[in-house]
């Protein structure tokens, strides 16, 4: 058998709360994590309601793009690939984004919804050891949430909703105050609207959630409920019955979580509660991977 030499390769994700960048080396099927960093930016605060990005943003931009190719330069992968998600599917400004690509010596691929679904799954089922042939994925971004049914180990449904987690904070903090009530109202609509209770299976399914707004909602819940997969469900609900507490409660969270996540948990449990309570969900995983992981299998898999 041939020996392939190790190769190095690497994906940039241009997302409405993060930025994260990735690199892996890899040699016949043995995959290496070796260099991870990401950067929070709410690129949609940056972005007017007509899609142009509001030019006393562009600079902080422009540096934060210098800084990942520092770090592409420093690392020289064989292969990289840039994909950016909703907030870029929003910006009509098409000289920002082709002077990002300048600045990143690199195209930046601004992947359909499905294409998104496409890359969770691939993340989500090459990471975690499902035993389950049947389930959901769920993945919470800044601008929109994605929601992949798995039928048979194949995708048999990808929605995406406009609601996320940076865009339900924008919308409904007033001040210092965030508007549980309003907000659920407005989740629960967008639900109704796509029907997304309509995409439960027969029987009850398990959950495999992606993405830093899922991951910050489930920490949440372990932290001030010491809640496990099968209680995920129930605790999310307890919690959003008392706000006040939620809220008297983020400064001890700041200890487990990064504060800039905390500004956003209210938008990221209400997000999960109205998940949780339209689909037959039967436990809640955290998923060990996600887009990032399912672009670099791809990337993989080309070599």
């Amino acid at each position: 058998m041939q020996v392939k030499i190790e190769r190095k390769v690497g994906v940039l994700d241009l997302g409405s709360n993060t930025f994260n960048i990735k690199f892996v080396t890899f040699k016949n099927r043995e995959v290496r994590s070796i260099f991870k960093y990401k950067k929070y930016i709410n690129i949609i605060a940056s972005t007017n309601p007509d899609g142009n990005i509001q030019k006393n943003k562009e600079r902080e931009l422009f540096q934060t793009f210098e800084e990942f190719k520092s770090i592409i330069d420093i690392q020289k992968p064989d292969a990289l690939k840039v994909i950016a998600t909703n907030s870029f599917r929003r910006i009509k400004d098409k000289a920002f984004v082709s002077n990002a690509e300048t600045i990143l010596g690199n195209k930046i691929d601004i992947i359909s919804s499905d294409q998104e679904g496409e890359f969770v799954f691939k993340g989500v089922s090459s990471s975690n050891k499902i035993g389950e042939r049947k389930y959901f994925i769920l993945d919470i971004g800044g601008s929109s949430t994605e929601i992949i049914k798995v039928s048979e180990d194949k995708i048999s449904k990808i929605v995406s909703l406009q609601v996320g987690s940076v865009f339900l904070s924008n919308k409904f903090i007033k001040g210092k105050k965030f508007l549980y009530e309003k907000a659920s109202k407005y989740v629960a609509k967008e639900f109704e609207r796509e029907g997304i209770s309509e995409m439960s299976f027969k029987n009850k399914k398990p959950l495999y959630g992606t993405s830093g707004s899922f991951k910050t909602a489930y920490r949440a819940c372990q932290i001030l409920m010491n809640a496990e997969s099968s209680s995920i469900k129930e605790n999310v609900a307890n919690i959003l019955s008392n706000t006040d507490k939620l809220d008297s409660s983020k400064s001890e969270l700041k200890n487990y979580i990064n504060p800039y996540r905390i500004n956003i948990l209210p938008s990221c449990l209400i997000i999960l509660d109205c998940i949780l309570h339209n689909l037959g969900v039967s436990d809640v995983y955290k998923s060990g991977g996600g887009l990032r992981e399912g672009v670099i299998d791809e990337l993989i898999q080309q070599d």
